[in-house]
């Protein structure tokens, strides 16, 4: 399995989901997996993006030193 770095950006949570963190994934669904697992989708979607470009496929494969960002995309008004 890789090491990845994950970032993750929820602006409508507290600080401590804020940040970043190495887990071990061997695809970007075990990624979304455990983000989907801690964070339900009731309202928002996610764009997710490997070392900067935007990614759709979940069985995207990771290798070691990739970072992978989930930003939260949700309405408001």
């Amino acid at each position: 399995m890789a090491q990845v770095r994950v970032k993750l950006g929820f602006l409508s949570r507290p600080n401590d989901v804020r940040g970043e963190k190495t887990v071990e994934a061997k695809n970007l669904s075990e990624i979304l997996r455990l983000v989907r697992d801690a964070y339900p989708r009731d309202f928002y979607t996610f764009l997710v993006f490997k070392n900067g470009v935007k990614v759709e496929d979940e069985d995207e494969t990771l290798g070691d030193g990739d970072e992978v960002v989930v930003i939260p995309v949700f309405s408001g008004g």
